[in-house]
């Protein structure tokens, strides 16, 4: 966050130490990080999603190897949102992020949120949980609770 937030308009560029640190983190981590494995079409799909006050994420893993990442800030006004739809909204980016793998095959989603689990009986008048439900009802899920 201390790199992405000199992306704002309203922000003077400046880079600082907290930035530098990120950066060298960063630069540490890939260096250091798990090694992707390939995709292979005919393994099974797991996706793994989080949600925070600040961001959202998944992996796509097959065989417990991680294949690839997704990951990104949230918006001033996503940080208003609740936990079931950040974690909602976790799912539902990931999901569309990885299309090109999970599009038409069962998809394992391993979610730290137990509402999630209800999805499929999800009805809502909200017109933005709709939409996420119609993104979601796309793909071929079985959602799974993992306490965390």
């Amino acid at each position: 966050a201390p790199i992405t937030e000199l992306l704002s308009d309203d922000v003077e560029f400046e880079w600082g130490e907290r930035q530098e640190q990120a950066f060298s983190s960063l630069i540490e981590y890939i260096c250091k990080g798990p090694v992707l494995a390939i995709f292979d079409p005919k393994k099974p799909r797991e996706i793994h999603t989080d949600a925070s006050s600040i961001g959202i994420a998944g992996v796509l893993l097959q065989c417990g190897r991680p294949v690839a990442f997704f990951s990104r800030k949230l918006t001033k006004a996503e940080q208003r949102l609740g936990p079931t739809e950040l974690e909602l909204l976790a799912l539902v980016e990931t999901l569309q992020f990885f299309r090109c793998q999970c599009l038409g095959y069962l998809t394992k989603c391993i979610t730290d949120h137990n509402a999630l689990r209800w999805l499929h009986q999800f009805h809502e008048s909200k017109a933005k949980l709709y939409r996420w439900s119609q993104i979601i009802s796309m793909f071929d899920i079985e959602v799974i609770h993992r306490p965390g």
